[in-house]
């Protein structure tokens, strides 16, 4: 099996534009093919880089293919934006919840254990969905899909959490309408 090389990929600001770094451990088919693609070496940051413009990241895209993987930057939020989100949260949570939502949460508590997910999906799902219900003050049976796209558009997308955490919400709010059917 042939292994292929990895190039992290990088934004950076590099003589007064914005720039695409190309890290990887020296290889010389990697540098012939950075050469191909216009890429130029900066002795200043040790690396090879492209202006960041879409036409040179399709040219990233086409040069490297099946040759390299271009691993891009993932979008992290910042320490800073992860706390503001958690202080939101928590004032959010401070909300009163009914008692047909705690019942609501109780069964898909119950549910979740009973199917053997792990402490932590729990924990993420009860985080989700009591947010769901604080935030849209509606009982279980009157939310819709309405409500519930509501939710993640109005919250969970203007907060800037991740796809994969929207995907979350999305599994939490499945098995909390399966264990509200029970």
């Amino acid at each position: 099996m042939k292994v292929v090389p990895v190039i992290q990929l990088n934004r950076k600001s590099h003589r007064g534009f914005r720039a695409i770094i190309l890290e990887f451990s020296y290889n010389e088919a990697l540098v012939g093919l950075c050469k191909e693609i216009g890429a130029k070496w900066s002795p200043s940051i040790t690396s090879w880089y492209v202006p960041d413009y879409a036409t040179q990241r399709q040219a990233l895209i086409e040069g490297f293919k099946g040759r390299a993987w271009l691993r891009w930057p993932s979008k992290e939020p910042s320490n800073r934006e992860v706390e503001q989100r958690r202080q939101r949260a928590g004032k959010l949570l401070q909300g009163e919840m009914t008692e047909s939502q705690l019942t609501c949460l109780k069964n898909m508590e119950r549910l979740l254990s009973s199917l053997g997910r792990s402490a932590n999906t729990i924990d993420i799902y009860m985080h989700m969905c009591t947010l769901m219900f604080v935030y849209l003050k509606k009982d279980p049976a009157a939310i819709d899909n309405r409500d519930i796209i509501r939710f993640q558009s109005e919250f969970l997308v203007k907060e800037g959490y991740a796809e994969s955490t929207q995907r979350q919400f999305a599994s939490a709010v499945k098995m909390l309408y399966k264990a509200y059917k029970q």
